[in-house]
């Protein structure tokens, strides 16, 4: 995706390596808690367990991968594009940063204005999903 049109980044600090970062928020519930699913319910998300078959339930191919990154992309809607990315960036001794990152693009102004409506309704909703994934990964990364 060359420019995004509407994007979101959240992230949090975990006392875990960068790689395990990425291994452990593939295999996380995609709904970790009682809001996370009644809020997916009503968005009408489709079901999966982790996070990674989310994303393929989702339509999203696997883009790009590394030991410590991995970007999901595909068309959301007609002229509507997304790209979804899950990190681990190193930060000192087993300490790394987890971030989720949300990049969305429309192929013209009509399609851009119609998401911006869209965006508008779900974006703290989705903001508050992924800010709950990263405390599941710091979880579990902390219980080892």
């Amino acid at each position: 995706m060359a420019k995004a049109d509407f994007s979101e980044r959240h992230e949090r600090v975990v006392e875990t390596a960068a790689e395990r970062v990425l291994q452990i928020g593939l295999a996380a519930p995609a709904a970790p808690d009682p809001i996370v699913a009644t809020l997916m319910r009503l968005r009408r998300v489709p079901r999966a367990e982790t996070i990674a078959e989310l994303l393929d339930a989702l339509g999203l191919e696997r883009l790009e991968g590394t030991a410590t990154e991995v970007v999901y992309g595909g068309k959301l809607w007609p002229k509507i594009y997304a790209a979804v990315d899950l990190r681990g960036e190193r930060l000192s001794g087993d300490r790394s940063r987890a971030v989720t990152e949300t990049r969305v693009a429309a192929d013209d102004d009509r399609s851009r204005q119609l998401f911006r409506l869209y965006w508008l309704a779900v974006r703290p909703f989705s903001g508050l999903i992924r800010r709950r994934w990263l405390a599941e990964i710091a979880r579990r990364a902390a219980a080892g």
